[in-house]
């Protein structure tokens, strides 16, 4: 079988990698010897020497290679325009160029906890509604995780995040809606964040035929890791940008299936690593390089977050932590309650990557904790930070109103200064 041959030939051809990095992590000779365990040192090593040393390849094999549906296995059951575009414009600065994308048909896996199942047994062979009454049936709490996954917004898919929402499943007691988005590049901006508003709109005001009942927005949390986390926040700013045009303090009204629906805010946004500064983004996007600033493209250059449910936030030492620290900083600065999470010496998503470890699992149980709280007892969160040490993950409080030394207005000088580098560069290659 050419899969089994490629997964040993990929083995085989990093034994030598393996066994030094092993060597090193155990004669402390590397400097994060003392910060992670071995399984860690091993985990990131191959990762970044897959990234680094893999043969060209183009977007679409890349984007097959991560969307592949493994199936449903274990401890798991899986079952506007113009107002959008009005959003954008009040928003921006009116120089963004951007494609208006059409409304089309969006997909999302429901997922649940399936309890007292071998991790490897098959999904059962039952209609989806039966599948869905099943996992309704196995739920303790009235959460719903509105999730995005990550991928740099052109790979991945919900299935390949279905081991971490279903643990997420379990840790709330609750259900997730993991989204499809459209890819990038073929879908460029905004046609991922009409996605996901149109998800939203259906958890709340379901189309005839769907699974589920409406959905109260106090019971919605909206989810995302790396640019999964980047939609969920631009979601976020997009309906508060709505409400914006709405200074009698009533929800926005839209159109949607031809009826006039309100549009509420959630209850919360939980995010681990998001990427929010999208000035550094995939190549690919460079030909929409204008839009890079924009508030709904890079929401570290949102100006307002007031009115903003409460805000999760968790990451590692790692590229994204700067942006990180600034969009929590600026939030709690104008009011909105917080929640900040930082862990030494982590890498990029690491509670997915690292799924097994103590490091891992510490932030996944305070990410549900969150989106619990957010949905049962809002009232008992309150801002405030927290950063965990490298293997003993003892915590010592930090002040999430000052994370970052930056000022507003450098980070928008910074954001522009990076946008006008990547047109310029895709001008000349143009040329």
């Amino acid at each position: 079988m050419p899969s089994l041959l490629d997964a040993a030939r990929f083995l085989i051809f990093r034994v030598p990698l393996v066994l030094k990095t092993a060597l090193f992590h155990v004669l402390k000779l590397n400097p994060t010897s003392t910060k992670w365990d071995l399984r860690t040192a091993l985990t990131v090593t191959i990762i970044r020497n897959v990234l680094c040393n893999s043969p060209p390849s183009t977007i679409s094999m890349q984007q097959r290679s991560t969307i592949q549906d493994p199936g449903v296995k274990g401890r798991m059951w899986g079952a506007i325009r113009d107002v959008l575009s009005q959003a954008i414009r009040a928003i921006g600065t009116g120089d963004e160029e951007y494609l208006t994308p059409a409304l089309a048909p969006v997909t999302a896996e429901w997922t649940g906890y399936r309890a007292s199942v071998p991790h490897n047994a098959p999904e059962p062979s039952i209609s989806e509604a039966d599948k869905y009454k099943c996992l309704m049936e196995e739920t303790t709490t009235d959460v719903t995780l509105l999730y995005f996954h990550g991928g740099s917004y052109y790979l991945m898919d919900p299935c390949s995040h279905r081991e971490v929402v279903a643990s997420y499943a379990q840790l709330t007691g609750g259900r997730v809606l993991s989204v499809r988005y459209r890819l990038a590049p073929q879908n460029p901006f905004p046609s991922a964040l009409l996605d996901a508003l149109v998800v939203y709109l259906s958890l709340l005001y379901p189309p005839e035929g769907a699974l589920h009942s409406p959905v109260p927005p106090s019971h919605v949390v909206f989810g995302g890791d790396s640019a999964g986390g980047n939609l969920a926040t631009v979601l976020l700013q997009t309906i508060l940008q709505l409400h914006r045009g709405t200074p009698d303090g009533d929800p926005p009204v839209v159109i949607f299936h031809g009826k006039p629906v309100k549009v509420p805010l959630p209850a919360g946004i939980a995010l681990g690593s998001p990427s929010l500064d999208l000035t550094r983004s995939m190549q690919s996007s460079k030909k929409h390089a204008h839009a890079l600033c924009h508030p709904l493209v890079s929401p570290v250059a949102a100006p307002s977050w007031r009115g903003s449910p409460p805000i999760f936030v968790s990451c590692g030492e790692e590229l994204l932590t700067d942006e990180c620290k600034v969009f929590a900083q600026m939030a709690a600065r104008q009011g909105v309650t917080v929640v900040w999470e930082q862990y030494e010496a982590m890498p990029h998503c690491f509670a997915h990557i690292l799924q097994g470890t103590l490091t891992s699992s510490q932030s996944l149980e305070s990410y549900a904790s969150f989106v619990t709280r957010a949905v049962q007892n809002p009232s008992e969160i309150t801002t405030n930070g927290k950063f965990f040490a490298a293997k003993s993950l003892e915590s010592s409080s930090v002040d999430v109103c000052n994370l970052n030394d930056t000022t507003e207005e450098e980070v928008l000088e910074g954001l522009k200064h990076a946008r006008d580098k990547i047109v310029r560069n895709f001008q000349l290659a143009k040329q």
